[in-house]
């Protein structure tokens, strides 16, 4: 009897300190799309014509994007308890877990940039690399970040079928 309660008691507190232990982070839901589903997402990015207006005028940019091979990785901070690596998390890339709900596809590709004004060129097939990121378990709530050597391009879609520029930076 005393060894029963010592044993329920050891599993009540490791539950309280870190449920993850018992159920992990994801709690009974799956994933309701795929790898498939969120390269459809980059074909229709690749589709839409981009405007960004800042300080030195107008601009259209124009992505060519596909999915990439890079890795994605996290930095995790000391904790006093271990973390229990059961979360929902998953990607298409080598990663480090989180937990959270989260999808990561990586992305390659290139931005023309041209003043709308003129029509002059101002970059020209610059080189990006990125990733696609969805958290939750339905696609929706997306974010892109598209990095190259002289800045960043951020979108966010929260439908998960339009997105929005949110940062254009060269």
């Amino acid at each position: 009897m005393v060894r029963r309660l010592t044993r329920w008691a050891v599993l009540g507190v490791l539950w309280a300190v870190n449920p993850g232990y018992l159920g992990g982070c994801n709690l009974g839901g799956e994933f309701g799309f795929g790898q498939a589903d969120m390269v459809e997402l980059l074909d229709a990015l690749n589709e839409e014509e981009w405007t960004f207006e800042n300080e030195d005028g107008a601009f259209e940019l124009a992505l060519s994007l596909q999915a990439g091979s890079g890795e994605v990785a996290s930095v995790h901070g000391w904790s006093p308890v271990n973390t229990a690596y059961a979360c929902g998390t998953r990607s298409f890339v080598a990663s480090a877990g989180a937990c959270l709900d989260t999808t990561t596809l990586a992305l390659d590709g290139t931005v023309t940039i041209t003043d709308s004004t003129t029509g002059a060129s101002v970059a020209l097939d610059l080189v990006l690399e990125g990733m696609m990121e969805v958290i939750g378990l339905e696609l929706s709530n997306a974010r892109v970040t598209l990095n190259h050597e002289d800045g960043q391009i951020r979108l966010s879609s929260d439908d998960g079928r339009a997105f929005q520029l949110d940062e254009a930076g060269w």
